[in-house]
């Protein structure tokens, strides 16, 4: 894939070197939520079909959008990204309108968003 980063990797925001990212399975298991760095340079937040077809991008921020979580509606994942100012936030977007509410925005969040 040309250098591009997909699945566990992720930014790097405690200074180790490297970031882990996990994916996340879709409730009904049809689709898989992962990171990628694959549209160049920044970390964002794609799903494609179990099987590994059809890559939808869903976030396209200047900023680090990483570690999803698909919520139990199926339609919404939760998501890390430091869209706020720099500083690590959890987000959820809407996987059919890509529409992003904020959910934090007090303290450093870069726990996923599932814990």
């Amino acid at each position: 894939n040309n250098g591009d980063q997909d699945g566990a990797a992720g930014p790097d925001p405690f200074g180790w070197g490297f970031g882990i990212s996990t994916l996340s399975w879709s409730p009904d298991g049809s689709q898989i939520a992962f990171t990628s760095d694959r549209d160049g340079g920044d970390w964002d937040i794609f799903i494609m079909d179990a099987d590994g077809t059809h890559v939808v991008q869903l976030t396209s921020s200047s900023a680090d959008d990483y570690d999803p979580f698909w919520l139990p509606n199926g339609d919404e994942i939760a998501f890390v990204s430091d869209r706020d100012g720099g500083v690590p936030q959890i987000f959820k977007i809407n996987v059919h309108t890509h529409a992003v509410v904020q959910l934090t925005t007090a303290g450093d969040n870069v726990t996923p968003a599932r814990e």
